[in-house]
């Protein structure tokens, strides 16, 4: 799905979200035999996780608008469906191996961020409360709450 006319930086940010959370009941399908309690989707668009995270967003633009509705109501049949809580999540750009590609890196530049490319940001593999938690200049103080905190799985049985 590419939209028509141009888009702006955060509506394309939006659109990979969008995308991400689409793909999420395509990948439990095929991981049948795995229990999976949560899902992170992580982003270092904080424009795109201020309008996710809000529970009203004003905007002239309708493609936005559509595409906030349906994350909306996809992360909400997943948890419905298959029990599985969708949480967004804040990576700095430099954290981002998917920017690597679009700023143009050499080869040699490339194969040296190889391991962040194939594993991710080192903070990915530890546990959740200890994922630095950065200030983000676009996000109410309810909505930094809402990307902190760590899950409570026994709130939610």
């Amino acid at each position: 799905m590419s939209p028509l006319q141009g888009k702006s930086l955060p509506t394309l940010e939006l659109l990979a979200v969008f995308l991400a959370v689409k793909c999420l009941p395509f990948i439990k399908e095929s991981l049948k035999d795995i229990t999976i309690k949560d899902v992170y989707v992580i982003t270092d668009a904080q424009v795109v996780l201020s309008w996710i995270l809000s529970d009203f967003v004003q905007t002239k633009n309708v493609f936005v608008q559509h595409r906030l509705q349906d994350i909306a109501q996809m992360t909400e049949k997943i948890k419905c469906d298959f029990n599985i809580k969708v949480n967004f999540k804040y990576a700095s750009t430099i954290e981002n191996p998917a920017d690597y590609i679009t700023r143009g890196l050499t080869i040699r530049k490339f194969k040296e961020k190889l391991s962040l490319w194939y594993e991710g940001p080192k903070w990915i593999k530890q546990e959740e409360s200890s994922w630095c938690h950065r200030k983000l200049g676009c996000l109410s103080k309810a909505q930094m709450e809402r990307i902190s905190a760590p899950v409570n799985y026994a709130a939610e049985k």
